[in-house]
């Protein structure tokens, strides 16, 4: 009988302990959370870096004479057509130079012929001592022929090699001058650069372990200052290179993304920001970043509120950028899940969105 009370008492404390224990967490004050919807929407990763600005139709025009600088057309920033003169350069009039040459070298083979014709009439008339003299004589005359033939074409080289025009081979704009009237005609340098200005390019350097992601034909968006202009990657160089950076060589690879609108936002040898687009998918479900935990064995999951109360939930992430992640598996769309969650967070306990009036 006794065993009996001691049975009946213990069930009552056990159902006391539960009904307290009920009422305590009943009681417990709400967290306050922030949560988002799931939702579904495009998501696009995108690789950031910086290049510089480069006109695609660059012209470097090199005098191909050595003297002086007669006159310059031209001044930086003037439009240039094809065909304009840009440079007039002092040439040495050689017309009368060669017109001599040229009667030289006709009196040499009328002479030559002369020679021959001697030798035609003296044949059978003189002993065979004097016409091998004449020989000698046409065989004279006949270096003397080369050598005049030889004075002409080379004082024709010298007048073709002779420029007294440099002219515009494409339209322009002249961004560089490196000749002044009066002065010796550049050796190093070009005398004049053209570049078009409105057919512009980005040179951009990818990492060697970025590069895998660039892809010819992807979209890109270049940004000066306030502004966003359309691109696209035209070209990728088939081998790298090595640069110094403050981190000590890097091994790059050139990519050139090609600038699709004209503007005059930006000008050649800019330093510019660029957002190449390197993968896109359209309406899959994605949360925020801030909403999926990492956890050390790889899983990734998150919180989502049911009725007021949380429960972890993991996830598969496919598609991520800065902000926001795709998920695969896990979730549903409309699920609320908890941005943000604090490390004290547990399964089961009520949560309160601090965004909702109450």
């Amino acid at each position: 009988m006794r065993r009996k009370g001691i049975i009946i008492t213990l069930i009552i404390f056990f159902i006391f302990g539960i009904t307290i224990y009920s009422l305590k967490r009943s009681a417990q004050k709400p967290v306050e959370v922030k949560t988002q919807e799931v939702i579904k929407g495009d998501i696009v990763a995108s690789f950031s870096t910086s290049g510089t600005v480069e006109s695609k139709n660059k012209r470097e025009y090199y005098a191909l004479t050595t003297g002086k600088v007669l006159k310059v057309y031209v001044k930086e920033s003037d439009r240039v057509k094809k065909g304009d003169i840009l440079v007039e350069f002092e040439v040495q009039d050689m017309t009368n130079q060669l017109k001599t040459a040229k009667l030289q070298y006709e009196n040499a083979k009328l002479q030559l012929e002369n020679l021959k014709k001697q030798k035609e009439n003296a044949i059978n008339n003189l002993p065979q001592n004097q016409t091998a003299s004449i020989d000698d004589q046409i065989k004279m005359q006949q270096n003397q022929v080369e050598i005049a033939r030889l004075n002409v074409e080379s004082i024709k080289q010298t007048i073709a090699k002779q420029q007294r025009y440099l002219k515009a081979e494409s339209d322009g704009v002249v961004t560089q001058i490196n000749v002044k009237e009066g002065s010796q005609v550049p050796v190093q340098l070009p005398a004049i650069v053209v570049e078009d200005i409105y057919n512009l390019r980005v040179v951009v350097n990818i990492n060697q372990y970025d590069v895998n992601r660039i892809k010819e034909g992807q979209e890109a968006e270049i940004k000066f200052l306030d502004n966003t202009l359309k691109g696209v990657v035209s070209s990728i160089s088939k081998s790298a290179t090595k640069t110094m950076s403050t981190a000590g060589t890097d091994t790059v690879v050139k990519a050139y993304v090609d600038v699709l609108e004209k503007s005059d936002v930006i000008k050649p040898n800019f330093d510019v920001d660029v957002e190449i687009k390197t993968a896109y998918k359209n309406s899959v479900l994605k949360v925020p970043n801030e909403a999926v935990i990492q956890e050390k064995d790889n899983r990734e999951r998150v919180y989502i509120v049911e009725n007021g109360v949380v429960k972890s939930v993991d996830v598969k992430i496919g598609l991520q950028n800065d902000f926001e992640s795709e998920v695969i598996s896990g979730l549903k769309e409309g699920d609320r899940i908890v941005l943000n969650p604090p490390a004290t967070l547990k399964d089961g306990v009520k949560v309160v969105d601090k965004d909702v009036k109450r």
